[in-house]
């Protein structure tokens, strides 16, 4: 009865129809939604990637607010609105996967995100709300797609790091001191535009300049796909902005991303798997005939001589200096000193030596 009882409390999934709070399965259960906003998280993870599962059209106020170990963020298509505060003075948040049905972000969303180097806005966006990225001090630059019509007051305020911006014409609404303590922005404007009247009105420096805001292309130079028992150095290159690392040097097998950012917070990323390292050498057992397992440099009258490497290349037996076949189901009867050389395909050595006697009565 116990075990049941503990598998019921992991699998359970409670409605409660008035108000239509759910609280959902075990690996889900850190996520509470009413009524379609996201109210509450009690997770503890440092990357987040909320279901998509779950109904979501709106991410509450105050929701993720002061969680200051999340590093990155993914929500789900379906969302509309981002609400006030959601994810205020969340200090280590670097990434932020927006969804293409988001319309709405709002006041103080990502206030104070000082890890933030870059996000892209999805295409639907209408409006950046009252000091949405104030604070934001590591945001270098940023898109707004041409559906943005309202960006609120102080929404990129003290931003200090933040170089460039493209304002589309579609916006109509500016609210005050957008760029307040943003000493050296550029705002990337069009001719007329109510954006292009902002800028020269605030003593701004812009540019009516046409502009490219596609992403930066990665290029991985050449590394060895074979196996190898070394270290493995990648290096990457881009056309065009900035590139998180220009080599990565493999001392395992790991994988890691490379990304670049433009100057208008358009980023992409590749990734490389090196999976061909291996500083293993091959095996060499040896046991006597009652199973024993006998030592290198050992003297017997019988051995049993095992190689195993998943990725064996060789195995040479000597006997007396000079090479033999091996022998039939590795056994070793016949009087000599053995030596046994396993080498892999990564070019890793194992030796083993051996001498067997042949007691004559």
């Amino acid at each position: 009865m116990k075990k049941i009882a503990k598998l019921l409390i992991v699998t359970v999934v409670l409605f409660v129809i008035s108000g239509l709070s759910i609280s959902v399965s075990a690996s889900d259960a850190d996520f509470t939604v009413i009524a379609g906003t996201l109210t509450e998280y009690t997770g503890h993870d440092t990357v987040v990637v909320i279901p998509s599962t779950l109904g979501i059209t709106k991410i509450g106020d105050a929701t993720f607010e002061n969680f200051n170990t999340i590093t990155a963020v993914t929500i789900p298509e379906g969302v509309t609105e981002i609400g006030t505060r959601s994810f205020q003075h969340c200090t280590k948040l670097a990434s932020v996967t927006l969804p293409s049905s988001l319309l709405v972000i709002g006041i103080s969303a990502f206030r104070n995100n000082a890890s933030l180097k870059y996000i892209t806005i999805p295409a639907h966006v209408t409006t950046i709300g009252d000091c949405a990225f104030e604070y934001c001090s590591s945001l270098l630059g940023i898109a707004l797609p041409p559906s943005v019509t309202t960006v609120g007051y102080s929404a990129f305020a003290s931003c200090t790091r933040l170089k460039a911006i493209l304002l589309p014409s579609s916006i109509t609404t500016l609210g005050v001191n957008i760029f307040k303590y943003s000493s050296y922005v550029t705002l990337y404007v069009t001719d007329p535009s109510a954006a292009l009247q902002y800028a020269m009105a605030n003593q701004l420096l812009y540019s009516t300049e046409p502009v490219d805001t596609t992403a930066p292309v990665i290029t991985i130079g050449p590394y060895t796909k074979a196996w190898t028992h070394n270290s493995i150095k990648v290096s990457a290159t881009v056309n065009k902005g900035i590139l998180n690392a220009s080599s990565k040097t493999f001392l395992w097998n790991a994988s890691f991303t490379f990304t670049a950012i433009n100057d208008f917070g358009v980023a992409t990323s590749k990734t490389v798997t090196i999976k061909n390292i291996d500083k293993t050498a091959p095996k060499i057992s040896v046991k006597s005939a009652s199973g024993k397992t006998i030592l290198s440099g050992a003297s017997v009258k019988f051995a049993q001589i095992t190689v195993t490497d998943p990725n064996l290349a060789t195995k040479t037996l000597k006997k007396n200096a000079k090479v033999v076949r091996w022998p039939a189901n590795g056994i070793i009867q016949t009087g000599g000193s053995y030596q046994v050389i396993a080498t892999d395909k990564a070019g890793n050595l194992s030796t083993f030596a051996i001498k067997v006697i042949t007691f004559v009565k």
